[in-house]
């Protein structure tokens, strides 16, 4: 559903803005220093809005008001974080090829329906298959830490962020936009810049 809407409303979401901002840049439609500030400033924007989201859904409004739910949330969060760092990686590669994917195919899409199709497939196949994204981890993670994981801050940042960033970064500029790249970027650099995103 937030990957359908944040298509929709065309705002800014750190992984798949590395796909699109790589692909833009090797098509010269964008400046290196266009990557790097957009990289950073929607990475930092995705973590303050994920933990806002994830302390006002979640916490505050004491929306996991049972025991299961909030034993559940902990599941999830220690499920992400106490895994090996080169597992988490490796997900977060197979997570942001496939939001990579989901991107592509939603630009490729003509009419909304479409898009939401376009969109669902890749976002569900790794959600299904357990694949690890960042800015999804920002608002999981600490949902858990809130009701008592058995892990801290440290833990999180070095197991989890970390990983988790390089995975995505690594598939969104390399097996997503570099590629793509290689296989459309003659056509994309002809193309106006408004008809690339």
């Amino acid at each position: 559903m937030g990957f359908v809407i944040l298509v929709f409303v065309n705002t800014e979401l750190f992984t798949a803005n590395v796909f699109v901002l790589i692909l833009t840049t090797f098509a010269r439609k964008t400046s290196i220093f266009d990557l790097l500030r957009n990289l950073v400033l929607s990475y930092i924007m995705n973590l303050a809005g994920s933990l806002f989201m994830a302390g006002f859904l979640c916490w505050w409004t004491n929306t996991l008001n049972t025991a299961a739910l909030q034993n559940f949330a902990v599941a999830q969060a220690e499920a992400r974080v106490n895994v090996q760092w080169s597992v988490n990686f490796l997900r977060g590669v197979g997570c942001n090829w496939l939001v990579g994917l989901a991107i592509f195919l939603s630009i490729a899409a003509k009419d909304k329906v479409s898009k939401i199709y376009a969109i669902w497939i890749p976002i569900w196949t790794f959600v299904a298959l357990g694949y690890q994204h960042c800015i999804a981890n920002f608002f999981l993670v600490p949902i858990g830490m809130f009701y008592g994981t058995n892990f801290g801050v440290g833990k999180f940042i070095y197991q989890s962020v970390i990983p988790v960033t390089l995975g995505d970064m690594v598939a969104g500029a390399v097996l997503d936009g570099f590629l793509i790249w290689l296989l459309y970027g003659k056509k994309i650099t002809k193309k106006n810049p408004d008809e690339i995103c």
